[in-house]
């Protein structure tokens, strides 16, 4: 099973942003922990709360965008809500399971959806 750890490269240097998307990492983390534990019901909890976070995050974020007139915020705004579609697809495929190794796979899927947004998408705006 993939793992994440906070690096400096997924900084922005925006302190309200990078504190939610530290967030984001130890919501994953804990998510880790109780798939080890072979708990599956309490990994899904963790993942409905995981992609609470990241949608609180996400209104934020382009609340942020909004107001610094940020040139690109309507195509970043549609990668936020494909990323929560693929978050609660994934969410729903794994309710539908009790094979540790498919919610696994699906954790996974929820980690690409991290990395997507803090590393690939933000980094329109880091500059």
């Amino acid at each position: 099973m993939a793992k994440i750890t906070w690096l400096p490269s997924f900084e922005t240097g925006i302190p309200d942003i990078d504190n939610k998307h530290r967030g984001l990492v130890d919501a994953i983390s804990k998510i880790e922990v109780t798939l080890g534990s072979k708990d599956i019901n309490g990994s899904l909890d963790l993942i409905k709360d995981f992609l609470k976070l990241a949608a609180d995050h996400f209104v934020h974020e382009e609340a942020f965008l909004t107001a610094i007139d940020f040139p690109r915020d309507e195509p970043h705004s549609a990668t936020h809500k494909r990323l929560l579609a693929m978050g609660m697809e994934t969410l729903n495929l794994a309710k539908g399971t009790l094979d540790l190794d498919d919610v696994k796979r699906r954790h996974e899927e929820l980690i690409h959806f991290l990395l997507e947004d803090v590393v690939k998408a933000d980094a329109e705006f880091k500059s």
